[in-house]
């Protein structure tokens, strides 16, 4: 592999690697608030943070999914 070629797979895998990571922890964030909202009456603050952290997971995931494509 051309000098070029590694660093543009080395770029990729690094991207890859932390799109996992962070749709993994974004994953977490909104499992953690699903528990919240059950524990307790959803209020509207509640509810729409979680609203906004919905959008940044599917954002992160489908911008991810075409960068690792």
């Amino acid at each position: 592999m051309s000098s070029h070629a590694t660093n543009a797979y080395r770029q990729n895998r690094n991207i890859s690697h932390f799109c996992c990571c962070e749709n993994k922890r974004l994953n977490e964030i909104s499992a953690q608030l699903d528990k919240n909202c059950r524990n307790v009456e959803i209020n509207d603050h509640a509810y729409a943070t979680h609203m906004l952290l919905e959008s940044r997971v599917s954002k992160t995931y489908s911008s991810c999914r075409s960068s690792s494509e």
